[in-house]
């Protein structure tokens, strides 16, 4: 679910670090036109506080952000057109929450919204939107979905964990494309020994790596598909055989080759991660329904 609270407190918090928006026209100025609807230079400021990014940002950042808010406003029209409606004493609780946390922090929730050019009922219609989201989505998403995600990923979902290890060549994310190359070439080279028995792989990582995992042969342990360590690593062991050495693969520390020894297969029901598999639906759900408006849309971006 897309639930918007928990960025309504980190945007507390940067209130009381004495960031406060500059003043604005009374009538802000329009960014984009969407289906004739407008994006103020309001709800842009708004987003940067929202996403705890500077208050003006790059080029770049601002077109990410103006695009998040292009997308929301496409979705607000879908479900307006397909008539969903929020339970209006949803919208007053959340409201209410938002009210005690300031209110906890010393501020008075009035001075917080003036401060964001923002009045409690354009409050109640940013939370409109996730809430009528998950009114959407709880008609969308079905238990034979659920399920099937699950049985698509279960691997992933039921807790299964994976014993392996890894051999590390580590290259600055800004490097030149050359020495991502040459790191890709090296545990290409050291591959080939390990898969033709000329060399362990614990032996190898001992010799090669640059993690600190190397003088212990390579060793992660065991970990499920989150949590531990980096996705990008799971991503690859989870989609190996027992024994068997991928190929060298980037990720944000450098070049990596990974070999998974043993797999523990977990015990998590559907009903334990039916939370996860939601989330998962709606993103998939969201990112279709975005798509799909925005071939039809009328999409203006007046600034930036």
């Amino acid at each position: 679910m897309r639930n918007f609270l928990p960025l309504w407190l980190l945007a507390c918090l940067a209130f009381s670090l004495g960031r406060c928006c500059d003043a604005v026209a009374a009538e802000p100025p329009t960014i984009a036109l969407i289906n004739g609807q407008t994006l103020t230079a309001d709800q842009l400021q708004l987003e940067f506080y929202l996403s705890q990014l500077p208050d003006k940002g790059s080029l770049s950042e601002r077109m990410q952000v103006i695009n998040k808010l292009i997308d929301r406003e496409l979705v607000r029209q879908f479900l307006v057109e397909r008539r969903i409606k929020t339970d209006p004493a949803v919208l007053d609780q959340k409201v209410a929450d938002v009210e005690r946390i300031i209110t906890q922090r010393g501020e008075k929730p009035e001075d917080v919204l003036n401060r964001l050019h923002l009045t409690k009922e354009q409050l109640r219609e940013l939370f409109a939107v996730n809430a009528a989201w998950d009114a959407y989505l709880e008609a969308m998403v079905t238990r034979p979905q659920m399920q099937a995600e699950f049985d698509a990923n279960r691997g992933v979902l039921d807790g299964t964990r994976v014993k392996a290890s890894q051999i590390v060549i580590f290259v600055k994310p800004n490097a030149s494309n050359e020495a991502w190359r040459q790191a890709e070439e090296q545990l290409e080279k050291v591959r080939h020994q390990i898969v033709t028995g000329e060399i362990t792989f614990a032996d190898a990582a001992k010799k090669y790596s640059q993690s600190p995992s190397g003088k212990n042969g390579g060793d992660l342990g065991e970990f499920e598909y989150t949590g531990r360590v980096d996705t990008a690593i799971s991503k690859v062991a989870f989609n190996l055989q027992n024994q068997e050495v991928s190929l060298p693969f980037r990720t944000r520390f450098g070049v990596h080759l990974v070999q998974v020894h043993d797999r523990l297969p977990g015990q998590l029901s559907l009903e334990d991660v039916q939370g996860v598999i939601v989330a998962k639906l709606s993103e998939r759900l969201w990112a279709d329904v975005v798509l799909r408006e925005r071939q039809k849309a009328s999409i203006q971006v007046l600034a930036n």
